[in-house]
């Protein structure tokens, strides 16, 4: 008697990192001291397109001090978030060196720099995000869920998603390996299907899964960019954006999102979906665009007027009809520079599955 499903799970088990997963590397490279803001939004933010930067991380305490060791010596008996369990880091961590399962455990904690005293001051955001530039820093403590501790041993990480509310991040590497993928926001990644509506996702239940049985079907894909993450790389991964990411040995990485005016449009399209709305209370979800839209009317009068005001007026000359306010393009900059836009209503939804 065979079992497929005790196979697959077997085989997912079993399986090795292949040479051919992480041969590939096309990112565009940068370097911090390199890399002007100017230059950053110009060239990669405006134009919504992936960059890996080296170089952001070097005077961080995380990246000067982090191991496993030291955090299980700190945090030992801090609980963190790992696969919608709190779990004692201390207990993730012997999990972590003694799993087994073709479905690894990852720590996802939105709470981290609440939970590990000193976690917060460990990290500085890097320039390119600051919050002076961050449009979801105008509500203090009552933005979206925004940042993450993230860890797992080798073979765990984040099958393809697209991240919440029309959101762009970055990604640092403390420790470890990740490999990445990435693909536009047009190009739905083999073996990941969605509903009509895009509200729902479904795929391999393992990343191992998906690389066994789909990757090789990227050679066709040329707009695929792939690339190693090592510790003290950065990537910026723009709006609306597929991607997964395999960790290739044991990984600590630190994650936040955010919202600037190249992805404003995008952002407030989404919002009109409560449905669509990610990291806020349910109760808040229904009218969370308008707090939101009030908060910039208040505080960025001039980004105000430029994506809400005139978006809307724009709208509603296009559809001749009387819009709501703020309903603008899914365009992640709204413009012609923009290399890879948000062409449909359904292409910038929240999508975030990963190996638990």
């Amino acid at each position: 008697v065979v079992s497929e499903i005790l196979f697959h799970s077997w085989l997912c088990k079993t399986a090795k990192i292949e040479d051919s997963w992480i041969n590939s590397d096309n990112i565009s490279r940068e370097t911090y001291g390199d890399l002007s803001v100017e230059r950053f939004i110009r060239q990669f933010e405006h134009k919504n397109y992936p960059v890996l930067i080296s170089g952001c991380m070097d005077d961080w305490k995380c990246y000067q001090r982090w191991d496993l060791n030291y955090l299980k010596t700190h945090y030992g008996n801090v609980e963190f978030s790992a696969g919608g369990y709190q779990m004692k880091l201390s207990k993730y961590l012997e999990y972590m060196h003694s799993s087994q399962d073709d479905q690894s455990i990852y720590l996802f904690d939105k709470h981290f720099a609440e939970r590990g005293k000193g976690m917060e001051d460990s990290y500085v955001v890097p320039k390119y995000f600051d919050k002076s530039r961050d449009l979801f820093a105008l509500l203090r403590n009552e933005r979206p869920s925004y940042r993450w501790l993230i860890m797992g041993p080798e073979k765990s990480g984040s099958t393809f998603h697209k991240d919440p509310n029309g959101t762009s991040a970055w990604n640092a590497c403390v420790r470890g390996l990740k490999k990445w993928i990435l693909l536009p926001p047009h190009r739905i990644p083999n073996g990941v299907h969605q509903t009509v509506d895009g509200v729902d996702v479904v795929s391999p239940v393992s990343l191992m899964e998906w690389f066994i049985n789909f990757y090789h079907t990227l050679d066709c894909e040329s707009e695929v960019i792939e690339c190693i993450q090592r510790p003290g790389d950065l990537i910026f991964v723009p709006c609306g954006w597929w991607h997964c990411v395999l960790n290739i040995k044991d990984s600590i990485a630190i994650t936040q999102n955010y919202v600037s005016v190249s992805n404003l449009k995008n952002t407030l399209s989404q919002l009109k979906h409560p449905d669509r709305v990610s990291g806020v209370p349910h109760s808040r979800r229904e009218n969370f665009r308008a707090e939101f839209v009030e908060i910039l009317r208040k505080k960025r009068p001039e980004v105000y007027e430029e994506f809400v005001v005139e978006g809307n007026t724009n709208a509603c000359k296009k559809k001749g009809v009387e819009g709501d306010i703020g309903d603008s393009s899914d365009d992640c900059d709204g413009g012609k520079q923009n290399k890879y836009p948000i062409t449909g209503d359904n292409d910038g939804v929240f999508r975030f599955s990963f190996s638990l």
